[in-house]
């Protein structure tokens, strides 16, 4: 950045020609950046009150000079969900941290006041699982990277691995959304009120209780004004107990991955003596003989002190590592000329088997570094259709007739209630996650989209991953998500945001999708 100066307090303004997202897959032209940041002040409450009045400030600015602005969190996603024609809006200063007390919830609410937390918008999800253990809680799932914003994860439907609960915005109970000059709202379900009337009016807010509006809001891109935070629901303090195992790919292990049937499997505990199995994961290295499948699970289990604590290393792969981070460190495993035997040894060594090793959420998935530019695409499917649309993808890889370096595999997760969620199947409680990953290059998105041919061509209905490389147009996403779905997800935003700030909120990936109106 440079020529940064002070235009508000609280507001600073650099002059930035280009920027990338931290993947290296998307690059644009640029006005500017916004930072927003907290005023120093005592009372955190009023610092609070004073970034959403400079959120409605920079909404102002954008209407009177006609301009577009999109909120700039962790630049984790690998699209241009993101980006913005003119100016970005950085709230990664933006980190605060509220409990809320008793007289604040409604007496109906199911849960108790001291799990709940206001999290301000860009505390990334290292920092909140950092803060959390802190007061001995800790976040109900995550995604396998950390690097992201809360709003940014939530907004672009980041789905982790927990097929008892669900994706980021399952926890997510109240959103403050700042859509205008003079309006900002406090958003909860009328389903599930969680505050009294009285939250909202110490932050200034206008409340509404909607189901519809809320569950559209929640994965939203950025689109319905600016989130400044949100309310989320949080356990005490646990641990994971994770193992990584071989299993032979054979024909009980097949029905399985259409069933979550778990009877028939070697885990490292028996499935009808441990309900506690909360995260089911399975990989496969299409270069190699498929003969086992690499498995990774995790047990949730009771708090102690005195578990086995993982020590962290820079470079050393983490437990709940993704993709992003794993075709990374392969990558400076290769040589310069890969080979069918060289991506085997490194995928092998990166995959080998452990168990079992303790952590907490945010012990276990710890990764957020970044390595080069990755490629990575995740289909949401129902949990019926897994094995079928694991069959497309090896398939197509076998008469690629193309070295693949990558990996191919199936996450399970809840499905979503969010009105755009790719997670969201209404007719399958339990979806599959279908994950291709490798090197970002003409040759290896040329295989992605062979697969997501083959699985149009096979009739297999799959939503594709906003923040990852995906195919979305207008015609993919009604296909995707249906007249109503979208009819819901317009309306919502047109009756939060009148057309001139939803035009300030609208970027080209909007455009793209049809969703702008």
């Amino acid at each position: 950045m440079s020529n940064t100066q002070t235009v508000r307090e609280g507001i600073d303004f650099s002059e930035t020609r280009r920027w990338s997202n931290r993947h290296q897959t998307v690059s644009q032209q640029l006005s500017g950046i916004f930072d927003i940041y907290n005023i120093d002040n005592d009372d955190k409450l009023s610092a609070y009150n004073a970034a959403t009045e400079n959120f409605k400030w920079l909404i102002g600015e954008a209407k009177s000079k006609g301009i577009r602005l999109h909120a700039l969190g962790g630049g984790w996603s690998l699209t241009d969900v993101g980006m913005s024609r003119d100016y970005l809006v950085n709230t990664k200063q933006l980190r605060l941290i509220f409990s809320i007390s008793k007289d604040r919830v409604v007496a109906s609410y199911p849960g108790k006041a001291k799990g709940l937390r206001l999290i301000q918008c860009g505390n990334s999800i290292t920092r909140l699982n950092r803060k959390l253990r802190e007061s001995k809680r800790s976040i109900k799932t995550s995604g396998s990277s950390n690097g992201q914003t809360i709003a940014g994860a939530l907004s672009t439907g980041t789905h982790g691995s927990a097929f008892k609960f669900g994706a980021i915005q399952e926890f997510v109970v109240g959103i403050h959304l700042v859509v205008g000059t003079s309006r900002h709202v406090w958003l909860e379900r009328k389903s599930y009120p969680v505050t009294k009337p009285n939250f909202a009016k110490i932050l200034g807010a206008e409340l509404i209780r909607d189901d519809q509006l809320f569950n559209a809001a929640l994965v939203s891109f950025g689109s319905f004004g600016f989130i400044h935070s949100v309310m989320i629901e949080t356990d005490p303090l646990f641990l994971l107990e994770a193992h990584r195992v071989l299993l032979p790919f054979n024909n009980s292990f097949r029905k399985c991955l259409s069933t979550l049937d778990f009877s028939s499997l070697n885990l490292p505990h028996p499935h009808n003596n441990d309900n506690q199995l909360i995260h089911f994961e399975v990989v496969f290295n299409p270069n190699g003989d498929l003969k086992d499948a690499i498995v990774t699970v995790m047990y949730k289990r009771t708090f102690r002190k005195n578990y086995p604590h993982l020590e962290a290393e820079t470079d050393e792969p983490g437990l709940g590592d993704g993709a992003l981070s794993i075709i990374g460190r392969i990558l400076d495993q290769l040589p310069a000329r890969l080979t069918r035997p060289s991506i085997n040894r490194s995928v092998a060594s990166e995959f080998a088997e452990y168990g079992p090793k303790w952590g907490t959420v945010g012990e276990i998935f710890s990764s957020e570094k970044v390595r080069g530019k990755t490629l990575s695409a995740a289909m949401a499917i129902p949990l019926s259709e897994a094995e079928n649309a694991l069959e497309i993808a090896l398939s197509t890889h076998s008469n690629h007739g193309e070295l693949f370096p990558g990996i191919i595999s199936l996450r399970y997760v809840k499905g979503s209630e969010a009105t755009l969620a790719f997670t969201r199947f209404p007719q399958s409680k339990r979806i599959a996650v279908l994950e291709v990953d490798s090197i970002y290059s003409k040759e290896n998105l040329n295989f992605l989209k062979k697969v997501w041919k083959q699985l149009d061509q096979s009739n297999i209905p799959y939503k594709v991953h906003w923040g990852k490389i995906n195919n979305i147009t207008k015609s993919r996403v009604n296909k995707m998500y249906g007249n109503n779905a979208i009819e819901q997800w317009t309306t919502a935003r047109e009756s939060l945001l009148e057309p001139a700030t939803r035009n300030i909120f609208t970027n080209p990936f909007l455009e793209k999708a049809g969703l702008a109106t």
